[in-house]
């Protein structure tokens, strides 16, 4: 009883910690399935440009997720035969959803561009433009399990039920929990409880390795789509059957086992804390027309 209490008592907690207040609504801020909103601004650059001509380029960027970025790069591609531009790459910060800053920081990246001459017969040329970040993300998520001592059913008074989570609406990161399936293997002293967790990448972009993430923007090779977990049940760090796991198109795996529970400790809600590190890449891209003088 006294567990389940305490659990109750931090879940809410954390409840607190994850909402904010914005004219009298609440603002859930480990919600959402994106990390970086990104879009051109109007007209930087317009649809038409002249041949031979200066022009402005600006990308919007906004931090909608719950995870601050630090250090991150961007980079700005454009077909070199046909325009020049000055610093395409550079380095970003960009706060996330918390208290005070309830929608994410956000801010403006602007780029001076100069098209080219045309050939002689040419008379217009469309080309493509992109604008690609590459930087460390996190999910944060916890979630209330049970913790059954007792899953032959001896004791009828039980204070949770062992059932499978499925979450909805992500964890205000592009790497989703989408749910977890709990089992308690039993031996001769207690059980085991273990845990099957479900991951899927929700927001649009392409997943690199943490330590590898620059490496995109910079326009070298990359291999692999891992992201790094450590799952906590209480203050016990779980011993999960891969460190890394790859993250593939739909459900991605991995499985989890706690340390053994005697059946005296009863059946209980505990807190199970995961926390996934990666990297994420996002591009936008927009065509326009460079047109004879």
């Amino acid at each position: 009883m006294k567990k389940t209490i305490l659990i109750i008592t931090f879940l809410f907690l954390v409840l607190l910690t994850s909402c904010g207040f914005i004219g009298g609504k609440t603002v859930l801020i480990e919600k959402g399935t994106k990390a970086l909103e990104l879009s051109f601004v109007k007209d930087m650059p317009s649809y038409q440009a002249y041949e031979d001509s200066n022009n402005a380029i600006a990308v919007y960027m906004k931090n909608v997720g719950a995870f601050g970025i630090t250090n991150g790069l961007y980079s700005l591609n454009v077909p070199n035969q046909y325009v020049d531009t000055v610093e395409p790459f550079g380095t970003f910060n960009l706060l996330g959803k918390q208290e005070g800053l309830l929608y994410g920081e956000e801010n403006q990246q602007q780029f001076s561009a100069r098209t080219k001459n045309l050939a002689t017969q040419q008379q217009k040329l469309p080309i493509d433009i992109s604008f690609t970040a590459c930087f460390p993300y996190k999910t944060h998520a916890g979630f209330s399990v049970c913790v059954d001592t007792d899953p032959t059913g001896i004791d009828k008074r039980k204070a949770c039920t062992v059932n499978t989570l499925s979450t909805s609406g992500g964890q205000g990161a592009p790497v989703t929990i989408t749910r977890i399936e709990p089992r308690m293997e039993i031996n001769e002293a207690g059980v085991i409880p273990i845990f099957d967790i479900y991951l899927r990448n929700e927001g649009g972009g392409i997943i690199v390795a943490e330590k590898t993430f620059g490496d995109y923007c910079k326009g070298k090779q990359i291999s692999g789509q891992e992201v790094e977990l450590e799952i906590f049940l209480g203050d016990e760090k779980l011993e999960c059957s891969k460190e890394q796991l790859e993250i593939k198109k739909t459900e991605s795996r991995i499985n989890c086992r706690a340390r053994e529970y005697s059946r005296k400790e009863g059946t209980f809600n505990a807190l199970l804390v995961a926390d996934v590190n990666y990297g994420y890449v996002q591009t936008i891209s927009k065509q326009i027309t460079i047109v004879k003088k």
